[in-house]
């Protein structure tokens, strides 16, 4: 124990705290008192017993030093379900994201996969959020972890796949390996996943449109992954003006359009993903239907001969509103474009 309150002073912890994101607030502070079993840090987060793994013995074992917590004092923010106490529910929370977050997949073609937990979140946006549209929240509980992948596909990806690049040479495009592909209907994604599906490194598919948000959020309820403010130091987007009538207060609005940039620009939000607000606006797996006003499960909202289907993110042309997590846009299947692109999931 003398160990671990010396790491604390040392602000080892705190460390750690900040480098996982505010999103992991509650994960990481469980991740705190978890250590608390064994005399030091383990390779992996929340391996208490070093056997290289993050299972349920560490649950167990963690448990009986959690078990006899109260969360009125610096733990407080890992209580998840706000009963007053550190217990298995949060300790399997936070080994579960543990887990994700030390899972990647890479295939073949250099498609990186980040393994994303299961949950419940609040999808669409409060009332009071700025630049909202016809987004009312609701609940959403995604029952299975799936691979999103960390990046959208690269002209590179889909050249290798389909032995052309469709992509646009229009003013703000580029062409080049590393930048998102562009121009592809959905007809054309879906030919593309097709080839994707027989070269035998899994099942992929395009994410429905609650799978797209949960993981552009990353666990965060602001307008954006990083706050409630886009800049082009963190996006790909058109800035708008001072006046703008969807600016958020405390905002810095400029001049200014990046155009389309490489995949990896900018930092990825909490959860390892890139872009997932502005550069090309992704094409997801679900019709463009209104929302439930009921929480709902797992829910796709697949619509095979739908013509509107649903896009999101915004692009290098878009407002900063168009480009929130909860702003959702939709287009003609058939549709085209320099700003359309998409990416993956894997199923596990």
């Amino acid at each position: 124990m003398a160990s671990v309150c010396c790491n604390l002073r040392a602000g080892k912890c705190s460390a750690t705290y900040k480098k996982q994101g505010d999103f992991m607030k509650k994960s990481v502070m469980i991740m705190m008192v978890l250590v608390m079993a064994s005399p030091c840090f383990g390779a992996m987060i929340g391996d208490i017993d070093h056997n290289g793994k993050v299972e349920m013995q560490d649950a167990i074992l963690g448990l009986q030093v959690t078990a006899v917590l109260r969360t009125d004092g610096f733990f407080a923010d890992a209580d998840v379900n706000n009963d007053g106490i550190i217990g298995l529910p949060e300790v399997i929370y936070a080994l579960r994201v543990s887990a994700a977050l030390n899972s990647d997949f890479t295939n073949s073609l250099g498609m990186t996969f980040k393994l994303i937990p299961r949950g419940v979140f609040m999808m669409g946006s409060p009332d009071s959020e700025i630049g909202r549209d016809y987004e009312p929240q609701h609940q959403v509980t995604l029952t299975k972890n799936f691979y999103m992948q960390s990046t959208e596909v690269t002209q590179g990806q889909w050249t290798e796949v389909m032995g052309n690049n469709p992509s646009s040479t229009s003013s703000y495009c580029h062409i080049g390996n590393d930048y998102p592909v562009n121009t592809v209907s959905l007809d054309d994604v879906k030919a593309f996943i097709i080839k994707m599906n027989q070269r035998g490194e899994g099942t992929y598919r395009l994410p429905t449109e609650a799978e797209w948000e949960y993981a552009a959020r990353a666990g965060t309820t602001t307008r954006f992954a990083f706050g409630n403010c886009l800049t082009l130091d963190t996006a790909s987007y058109k800035t708008g003006s001072e006046s703008g009538p969807y600016n958020h207060p405390g905002c810095l609005y400029g001049v200014g359009l990046a155009g389309l940039v490489v995949v990896t620009s900018y930092q990825p939000n909490s959860w390892g993903l890139y872009n997932m607000h502005g550069n090309v606006a992704e094409w997801v797996a679900s019709g463009a239907e209104p929302y439930p006003d009921v929480p709902v499960t797992d829910p796709t909202n697949f619509c095979e001969y739908c013509s509107l289907r649903r896009i999101r993110g915004g692009a290098w042309n878009s407002d900063d509103y168009l480009c929130r997590s909860a702003s959702r846009d939709a287009t003609y299947s058939y549709g085209k474009g320099s700003t359309l692109g998409f990416r993956l999931v894997r199923n596990p």
